[in-house]
């Protein structure tokens, strides 16, 4: 039998019924073929079809069928008393050990195997411990054997006399059947996960089928016979001898290898084997009793807002089958009139009516059942006439360290984040807590030791590249590389899609490539580009730049330079000024590449008579100059339009910073800067080396050094990847050729390593970068609400950083889809071991082998 464990408890009375009912049904279809097995295995002579008759039905071996049936009934009292108690203790038990091990030590199983795996191991360890402990039970099952194999040995004596006198001689053999126990009970439960996991597809054992334990359950009971037989057979011979002979199982087993090989044990195997299959027929009945009888016993508290559930109305079970629970007494929900209710429900529309459940009642939704139209022909079940099975529970996170940086201390400090099961931050308690204080059936506790916890990190600038240039990057690996760097929120940049995101229909082009995709929470920047700024104007047109306002982008870009991509070309000082005129008014920001060309380059960007190869002349083709003139430009249209947000990406000069500092003091401008200007420069830069090309360019060492004392004094606001991978090929790697070569850097995911390395030497703290990282780049992108702290009504987004770890980037990595980076090679500090987005699990680097968990989550903000 596979009893349910999934992510509820069974109740006690429950596991008691079920189990009990389960021993009573194994003995009426078991016992028989228990009586064979165990009879072969003490017989000591040769087996052939001759003689198997007396060996099996012994003094019955010539009666008529029926009463050689009914001899295969022996000590059935006994046996009685013994099945149903270690099927109580064995299927009522386990779950109980299992209870614990995932309570106490699921982290430890995890971080060993796995989650998959994990599980699987805890289930088959709770078995192993189950039959350890099975052992208690050893005289009724010594009796049963002697009464199948050798009744002589009572000599006319009662179950109480017998125990009176022999006492622990009851017990001989305890040491083999706990070996026995042990292995067999650990395949039995192994065997069933294993196959609920990998051959039937069942991740949640309490949701399967009749068929699904049924096959289970075989596959266990097969499992735990075969690799338990040996010890069976010896433990047999021990226990058939009679009370006065002392058999020692080493004897046994020299005798048995001596006088009738390494084939005698597995003696009786065979119809042990073929007994399973009927028996869980009557187990996977039994575990509907289980459930039934759990389900019938739930109250109310033990329902939680979000359960997927199944409930059917006593009043007409026939038609009325629901499938969501939304609402408990005084919960506050949303009435979509369109669509069944779901409040995890990731597209429920803004506008909602909002109801409160009334006493006494639980509001549900189904399948085209109730919504707000037809509410009153079906309307909230009142509490009573509601029956069911919950199949589903959306557990608790509770993350507990020494060391949880919040917003407004200096220094991480102890804590416990409660998560609650909708993903937001619960509760912040200022102490690190103890497991004891959270031992309820939906909390998932966790303590991460001296990990360092820190709020989900904000890229604001990355370019997936979706749809239409899908082989330099998607949604997929963009976000799985942004999650591996504990970045939970991406802000996608117009370009380099096809098409780009200048108009509505493209956002929502973008949008639907995005769905099911994204293993981080995704935003999108709009684009501004010559002619799309007219369509305002002209107010004749829906693709224009105010409907992308409202169809929620964060804010939009722009290029004063050549963009590289002809279907984003760049706009000019007054196109630029038609777009801030119509913007001027809303609460969005609009970006600037501030480089402009100056007059005099008349389309020759360098000297052809300067190799290609050097750093050195790409440098001198994108001089300071040319940053300095476009922010010049940027900061005077900003005094034009005091009221609208404008914004510098990718800083590289520093000699922009003056300037910058004095305009940040009286105008709505923030400025980024990236890790590649902080963390390299333009002489350490090889020859041929085109990964480190990027525009605006890598400059020298002194230049970095002024940028991060920028950063430190708040004139740079914060600090993106600007990753805008392209295929290999155009990267122009077999040349050299830096002037031919696409102008990006990969390194989505590494940001807070590469900022943790560089930033300790100049003495930055944990706090700092959770700044530039997190709090700043999500307040940029409209997103501070929900992002970038950890604090209570926020998004349970987390980063577990380890500010100790070492590392060398290798493509490993490198999650990204071309894995060509100028990170490559280099030795970095700190390292995120776990990211968590609302609540859940999503990468995990102490798995072994995928380190990706569950599904992409992620939502399209």
């Amino acid at each position: 039998m596979s009893p349910p464990s999934g992510k509820y408890k069974e109740s006690g009375t429950a596991r008691v019924l079920g189990s009990g009912t389960s021993g009573v049904a194994e003995l009426l279809v078991f016992h028989p073929v228990d009586t064979i097995a165990k009879r072969l295995m003490s017989n000591k002579n040769k087996v052939s079809f001759s003689t198997l008759s007396s060996i099996v039905f012994r003094d019955h071996a010539n009666a008529s069928i029926s009463r050689k049936m009914l001899s295969l009934f022996p000590g059935l009292g006994y046996a009685a008393g013994y099945k149903v108690a270690q099927r109580i203790y064995k299927f009522g038990g386990q779950p109980w050990f299992n209870d614990i091990l995932v309570s106490r030590y699921k982290t430890q199983f995890t971080n060993t195997f796995g989650e998959r795996r994990g599980r699987m191991m805890m289930q088959a360890t709770a078995g192993s411990l189950t039959g350890i402990g099975e052992v208690v039970l050893l005289p009724l099952d010594a009796l049963k054997i002697k009464r199948q194999v050798n009744p002589e040995a009572f000599r006319g004596r009662g179950v109480l006399r017998i125990f009176m006198e022999e006492g622990t001689t009851l017990y001989r053999g305890w040491g083999w059947t706990m070996a026995r126990n042990a292995p067999g009970s650990f395949a039995l439960f192994g065997a069933s996960a294993v196959t609920k996991e990998y051959a039937l597809g069942v991740t949640d054992y309490s949701k399967a089928t009749w068929t699904q334990n049924f096959i289970a359950s075989v596959a266990g009971a097969v499992a735990s016979i075969t690799v338990a037989a040996p010890l069976d057979t010896v433990k047999t011979r021990i226990q058939n001898a009679n009370f006065e002979n002392k058999v020692l199982g080493v004897t046994v087993v020299k005798d048995m290898l001596r006088h009738e090989g390494a084939t005698a044990f597995f003696k009786g195997l065979t119809p042990k084997v073929e007994g399973p299959s009927m028996l869980p027929t009557m187990s996977a009945g039994v575990q509907l009793i289980l459930e039934t009888t759990w389900a019938i016993n739930q109250n109310r508290q033990n329902i939680r807002r979000g359960e997927l559930v199944t409930f059917r109305a006593v009043y007409d079970p026939s038609k009325y089958v629901c499938k969501r629970v939304i609402g408990l007494p005084g919960d506050v929900i949303c009435v979509n009139p369109e669509k069944s209710l779901n409040l995890k429900d990731e597209n429920r529309p803004k506008e909602a009516e909002h109801v409160i459940v009334p006493k006494g009642h639980i509001w549900v939704s189904g399948d085209n059942i109730l919504n707000s139209r037809d509410s009153k022909e079906f309307g909230p079940i009142p509490m009573g006439l509601v029956r069911g099975k919950i199949f589903a529970r959306m557990r608790r996170l509770v993350l507990t360290s020494s060391r949880v940086q919040l917003h407004g201390y200096v220094d991480p400090i102890p804590a416990t984040i409660e998560v609650s099961d909708t993903g937001q931050i619960l509760k912040v308690l200022l102490e690190k807590s103890d497991q004891a204080a959270y031992q309820t059936v939906d909390i998932e506790f966790m303590d991460l030791g001296d990990l360092v916890v820190l709020p989900g990190l904000v890229d604001a600038h990355v370019h997936l590249n979706e749809p239409g240039r899908t082989d330099w990057e998607g949604f997929y690996t963009g976000t799985q590389a942004a999650v591996a760097g504990g970045f939970t929120t991406v802000v996608d940049m117009p370009l380099n899609s096809i098409p780009p995101t200048t108009t509505v229909s493209h956002l929502n082009l973008k949008r639907e490539a995005a769905k099911g995709q994204c293993w981080s929470d995704v935003a999108f920047w709009g684009g501004v580009i010559p002619k799309n700024e007219d369509k305002i104007k002209q107010n004749n047109s829906k693709d224009d730049l105010l409907p992308l306002v409202d169809s929620g982008v964060k804010g939009f870009k722009c290029f004063l330079i050549d963009s590289g991509v002809e279907e984003f070309p760049s706009v000019t000082e007054e196109e630029a000024k038609k777009a801030m005129h119509i913007l001027k008014d809303t609460n969005t920001v609009l970006q600037f590449h501030a480089e402009l060309a100056p007059p005099s380059s008349k389309g020759k960007s360098y000297d052809s008579n300067f190799d290609p190869t050097l750093y050195e002349t790409f440098l001198a083709s994108r001089p300071d100059e040319m940053e300095l003139s476009a922010i010049s430009l940027v900061i005077s249209l900003n005094k034009l339009y005091p009221t609208l947000k404008t914004h510098i990406v990718h800083l590289s000069s520093a000699l922009a910073i003056p300037f910058l500092r004095e305009a940040k003091a009286t105008l709505p401008l923030t400025v980024e800067t990236c890790y590649h200007y902080l963390c390299l420069d333009s002489s350490a830069i090889p020859a041929g080396h085109s990964q480190f090309k990027c525009c605006p360019p890598i400059r020298s060492k002194e230049n970095r050094e002024v940028l991060w004392e920028a950063l430190k004094d708040g004139t740079i606001d914060f600090i993106v990847s600007d990753h805008s991978p392209c295929v290999s090929s155009l990267k122009c790697l077999g040349t050299g050729d830096i002037m031919k070569a696409w102008g990006g850097i990969s390194g989505l995911g590494l940001g807070l390593s590469l900022l943790w390395t560089e930033g300790r030497k100049r003495g930055i703290k944990l706090r700092d970068a959770v700044e530039w990282l997190g709090e700043r780049p999500a307040r940029h992108a409209g997103l501070s609400s929900l992002k970038g702290r950890i604090e209570v009504g926020y998004d349970a987004d987390f980063a577990i950083f380890d500010p100790s770890a070492q590392f060398v980037v290798t493509d490993e990595h490198l999650p990204f889809k071309n894995k060509v980076s100028p990170y490559k090679g280099l030795s970095l500090s700190g390292r995120v071991e776990k990211t968590f987005l609302r609540g859940k699990l999503v990468w995990d680097n102490s798995r072994l082998s995928n380190k990706y968990v569950g599904d992409a989550m992620g939502r399209l903000l």
